[in-house]
């Protein structure tokens, strides 16, 4: 299955999809209530190979510890999505 088909028809509203291409992150698309996503067009027709669910580690916006080389972090609930 292509990837866009798969985001259409494999995903709920508000998921964070995050593509992965030979094991990089390549791509992420949120799915906002009404279904619409926006995802590179290079990627688009490829084969999904597999997903998962799992979390991604992103930067914290807390003020308090905030440092730029090694600002903290929180872990996001994500859908992984390999092509």
């Amino acid at each position: 299955m292509k990837l866009r088909e798969f985001l259409c028809s494999h995903t709920r509203c508000l998921e964070l999809c995050v593509i992965r291409d030979s094991g990089w992150v390549v791509d992420t698309a949120f799915i906002d209530y009404e279904d619409l996503f926006h995802v590179n067009p290079d990627l688009a027709n490829k084969e999904v190979i597999k997903d998962e669910y799992g979390t991604i580690k992103i930067a914290s916006n807390d003020k308090d510890t905030l440092k730029l080389n090694d600002p903290p972090t929180v872990e996001v609930p994500c859908h992984y999505i390999d092509v």
